[in-house]
This record gives C-alpha cells, sequence and structure tokens, in this order.
C-alpha cells in the first residue's frame, strides 16, 4: 500500500518484481526489477499504471522507464 504521510491513508499500491534467469525453483536472480505503481482512476474502479523498470547497477540516467495505462 501506498500511503499519504499525514493521515496515512491509502492512495495506491505499489509491486516490486524481480526478474530471475531460468527456471524456477532453481533460477539466478538478476538485478533487473520493476516496479508497478497503481493509482485508482477517480471516475471509475480501475487503476492506472505506471510500470517502472530498473537494474540498480546502471546509473539512473541510464535506466528506463515505460507508462502503460489499463
Amino acid at each position: 500500500m501506498i500511503r499519504t504521510e499525514g493521515l496515512g491513508r491509502s492512495i495506491g499500491l505499489k509491486k516490486t518484481l524481480v526478474f530471475y534467469s531460468g527456471k524456477a525453483p532453481k533460477g539466478v536472480r538478476s538485478s533487473w526489477i520493476m516496479n508497478e505503481y497503481r493509482l485508482p482512476h477517480h471516475d471509475t474502479q480501475r487503476y492506472h499504471k505506471v510500470i517502472y523498470l530498473h537494474n540498480p547497477s546502471i546509473p539512473a540516467d541510464k535506466n528506463y522507464g515505460s507508462k502503460r495505462r489499463d
């Protein structure tokens, strides 16, 4: 859950996914991470999604994020 600082009210969701090479359960963890942020659309029950794919071992200006709307 993503919460406001003052009131602690829920304003969205964050999901973190880590990429592995190979198959479970013997896969090798890579350094690539995908963060998915979901923010509710006020007119409907649907969410806006923002996807950010990054590799902590690569400088921030070389990482790329993508935005997808669902």
